[in-house]
């Protein structure tokens, strides 16, 4: 059986506890009473009593027909206007979605046409060192060349270089040094 110490303390505790709840939950009580009063409104928009004799010009208070009526043309309304946004949604995607295609593409054609005539330029000014073999893996380098960011020494230990040999073949083909050298014309080549 609990002392009365422990029973007031219990007590205050609970008090406490309600203080806290009604502080934390004074806004919800606010916004309950504001939709209560906004339910009363689109309900009763002309603030009826219910003792009225007269039927209302406005809502047609008592027969809610003339309100229905009037709910429907409003609903009507937005659904059109709501048609129409969503029909302006629909062409300012499209819209957006055709200009960003039209000008990714370009600046990718524009990339690829740059790289692809410097790429042979580079390769037209190597091609007195050039044997036949070394041109082999160039013409497998040029797709690597055209679509990556970078190129790098791990590039030559992937498919299709590592179906010729990998990157033991080009510093064979190549040598070490001037493999180095190449990797680094070409990426900047990619940069420029």
């Amino acid at each position: 059986m609990p002392t009365i110490k422990e029973l007031e303390a219990l007590l205050v505790s609970c008090e406490e506890e309600m203080l806290f709840w009604r502080h934390a939950h004074r806004d919800a009580d606010k916004r309950v009473r504001e939709l209560e009063a906004d339910a009363l409104r689109i309900n009763n928009p002309c603030v009826h009593t219910g003792f009225e004799s007269t039927v209302c010009e406005i809502c047609g208070y008592p027969d809610p027909r003339k309100m229905i009526t009037k709910l429907k043309d409003e609903r009507d309304e937005l659904e059109a206007n709501n048609a129409k946004l969503r029909a302006f949604w629909d062409w300012s995607r499209e819209a957006d979605k055709m200009t960003f295609e039209q000008y990714h593409w370009t600046k990718q054609a524009l990339r690829g046409e740059r790289i692809e005539k410097a790429f042979n330029a580079w390769v037209s000014e190597h091609s007195s060192s050039i044997n036949p073999a070394q041109a082999q893996m160039l013409r497998l380098l040029k797709a690597p060349v055209m679509t990556r960011e970078e190129i790098t020494m791990r590039l030559f230990s992937q498919p299709p270089f590592s179906l010729w040999g990998g990157l033991t073949r080009m510093e064979q083909l190549f040598g070490k040094e001037q493999l180095l050298e190449m990797v680094d014309e070409l990426n900047a080549l990619l940069v420029a």
